[in-house]
């Protein structure tokens, strides 16, 4: 008789794309100007597919982000996409996004996109506001966004998130939500609403460290987070995630939702993070993976072409480790954390919770019980990782 060998599972491919024309003084992301690296990091990327092939069966969810993607050419895309069907099945309705920018973004461009099998587009869009974008050191203004948009559209992608911004020095309530109602007018299927946070080693992080602006406070960050969802829920989209809104549960982002669900996914490029929950191909029934690549364009290169895997480090994840991410990722959603399920997938001896500060959250409206189901409020949403961190306290 022979051994039974487990199938690939079908899986999620992130790739990074690490260029940018000029770095936002607020991103913490991995990204160099220097242009003349494309060329061969599209074949390193192509080669670092080759290497990784055998962990997936097929793909589900291709998402290339960055830095700016949408600063390659279309023969760039090309190379990538068609690698990515070289080294797997690419399923039928497959979510295939590429982020893009407003700055240069042409109809050309995009239909060839489009025929080359993207279906999805992210438009970092950041604000409508001059003096927003003017802190922000953006490269558009409000004319080039609405331009963008226009442009989406008429190259026929109806499945197109827009990346905004609040809770920036000197933003007016009212102005970021004329801003949203302005953008709702093109109804996009998705947002994605972000905070500004001041990562440390940003430009925008130094900035405020010596004191050239400050802040809003956390219930100016707050109103911001309310407002926003009730102007949002009102006009027909769903706050399924902290920063995410969708126009339906089928226009919710796929990709990301792999992260917030530990389900398996694949990071291609510098900086790029992947993930293999337990029992995965190369991973132990007890224990999860996740690794992530150097962040340097040139040692990235330089190893693959040694012939060496591009990983800065590896960490195993034990079961009860995962059961704390589990927890913290899912109050990130509207879904809420299944109980039995997560004590099904982790085990009932690693997945304990705080009563007490259960019943508070739930008597504070932050969160309420369905069932064997823990769901965020609105306002729960707003203090999810806090919640999580409480909810798990003594129980370790």
């Amino acid at each position: 008789m022979t051994g039974i060998t487990e199938s690939p599972p079908t899986g999620g491919l992130y790739i990074h794309f690490p260029f940018c024309r000029a770095k936002c003084p607020y991103c913490h992301f991995y990204s160099i100007n220097n242009l003349d690296y494309l060329d061969e990091f599209i074949e390193g990327v192509s080669k670092e597919m080759g290497r990784r092939a055998r962990l997936f069966s097929a793909l589900d969810t291709v998402y290339i982000g960055g830095g700016s993607p949408s600063l390659m050419t279309l023969s760039h895309l090309e190379k990538i996409l068609g690698a990515v069907g070289r080294h797997w099945r690419v399923v039928e309705e497959a979510e295939i996004t590429v982020e893009v920018t407003p700055e240069g973004l042409d109809y050309k461009w995009l239909t060839g996109a489009g025929e080359l099998g993207v279906n999805r587009l992210s438009l970092g869009i950041q604000s409508l506001q001059a003096g927003i974008l003017s802190f922000l050191r953006r490269r558009h203004d409000a004319a080039d966004a609405l331009k963008a948009l226009e442009a989406v559209a008429a190259a026929g992608f109806v499945n197109v998130s827009v990346d905004l911004l609040y809770g920036v020095p000197g933003q007016d309530l009212e102005e970021w939500l004329r801003d949203l109602e302005k953008i709702l007018e093109t109804s996009p299927a998705h947002l994605s609403l972000y905070e500004l946070t001041l990562e440390r080693g940003t430009e925008l992080w130094e900035e405020h460290r010596r004191g050239l602006f400050a802040m809003p406070g956390e219930e100016t960050a707050a109103l911001f987070f309310r407002e926003t969802s009730r102007l949002l829920t009102r006009a027909g989209y769903e706050h399924y995630e902290v920063s995410s809104y969708a126009r339906g549960t089928s226009r919710r982002c796929r990709h990301n939702l792999r992260y917030w669900r530990h389900e398996p996914y694949l990071g291609l490029g510098p900086s790029a993070h992947s993930f293999l929950p337990p029992g995965g191909r190369d991973a132990s029934p007890a224990v999860g993976r996740r690794w992530w690549n150097v962040s340097d364009v040139d040692e990235y290169l330089g190893r693959l072409r040694s012939g060496n895997f591009p990983v800065e480090e590896t960490e195993e994840l034990n079961h009860r480790s995962l059961a704390f991410e589990a927890l913290f990722l899912a109050l990130r959603t509207s879904d809420g954390l299944d109980l039995e399920g997560w004590r099904r997938r982790y085990g009932e001896e690693n997945c304990l919770l705080n009563d007490r500060v259960l019943e508070a959250a739930c008597g504070e409206g932050l969160l309420r019980r369905e069932g064997e189901r823990i769901l965020p409020t609105t306002m729960g949403l707003a203090l999810a990782d806090r919640l999580a961190v409480e909810l798990w306290g003594e129980t370790a």
